[in-house]
């Protein structure tokens, strides 16, 4: 795979992880 593929699978994961953190920690606070 390229350099540029990698980063960009990089950034969606953590976007993702991002996503999932700030729907957990809203349903934690409810």
């Amino acid at each position: 795979a390229s350099i540029y593929a990698i980063r960009i699978l990089l950034y969606v994961s953590e976007k993702l992880l991002l996503c999932l953190w700030g729907q957990a920690s809203q349903v934690h606070k409810m």
